[in-house]
């Protein structure tokens, strides 16, 4: 089934220069199945689901420079790869 959301994600892939990604929405609608689909069209793909692993949340600690948040992930995960300009990362809230 094809959603609103899938065109977002596309026409978002494809911005130069994008800003970071928040998805919201109500419970139960395909939020997950939607981003875990436009993720598996990159080379690579890392969901970090921060209720099942709280630890992640510590990722954050220096800053929200994405250079320091990439290197903190793979300090707690080293076989995660962030493979540059290929890699699709959604951090997994609800």
């Amino acid at each position: 089934m094809r959603r609103k959301i899938d065109d977002y994600l596309q026409t978002w892939r494809h911005q130069p220069n994008h800003k970071p990604l928040i998805i919201g929405g109500a419970r139960q609608v395909g939020k997950t199945y939607s981003v875990r689909e436009f993720g598996n069209t990159y080379a690579s793909f890392v969901e970090i689901n921060f209720v099942t692993h709280p630890e992640y949340k510590l990722v954050f600690q220096d800053g929200f420079e994405v250079n320091s948040i990439l290197n903190n992930i793979s300090f707690r995960s080293p076989s995660t790869r962030f493979i540059s300009a290929t890699t699709c990362n959604f951090p997994n809230y609800h």
